[in-house]
């Protein structure tokens, strides 16, 4: 690899490094404003993604944690109003994590939170930077998938 393109993989490394650790770190504040963790945010999402109410054990296996784990988060997250532990209709021995109306308007904060400071940041762009950028993320993030297949 010669010279310039190995200075070029080393800026675009360290670039992706410095924007997903201030993320993180925004992100983890963000959420804390909000007196919520990051995993109680993931949960609140997953659920709201399934729509009807999530399984423990889908929740465990998505978040890569262990049930036990799991459990204790819902266990926390129900004690502060966010989500409800119902029985599974389907299978009785299941349960099932649904979002309650205060857990609903907890995340949607968070994420108008979350989108408002990505938009303030996109609009130093022009129109057709972002949509590079667009073309750009998608462009690397469609080589990543490829390699998952």
């Amino acid at each position: 690899m010669n010279k310039l393109l190995s200075a070029e993989y080393q800026i675009i490394e360290g670039a992706f490094q410095q924007l997903m650790w201030m993320e993180q770190k925004k992100f983890t504040q963000l959420l804390s404003a909000h007196d919520l963790t990051v995993p109680q945010f993931l949960v609140l999402t997953l659920i709201q993604q399934r729509g009807t109410g999530c399984p423990i054990g889908a929740l465990a296996d998505a978040m890569f944690q262990s049930y036990p784990t799991m459990t204790g988060i819902v266990d926390r997250m129900k004690l502060a109003g966010l989500v409800e532990r119902e029985d599974d209709p389907r299978d009785r021995r299941k349960v099932v994590v649904k979002l309650t109306r205060a857990g609903r308007a907890l995340l949607d904060r968070a994420q108008n939170t979350r989108r408002e400071r990505m938009m303030r940041a996109l609009a130093r762009f022009s129109a057709r930077d972002r949509r590079e950028l667009v073309r750009l993320l998608q462009m690397y993030l469609d080589t990543f998938e490829k390699e998952t297949e």
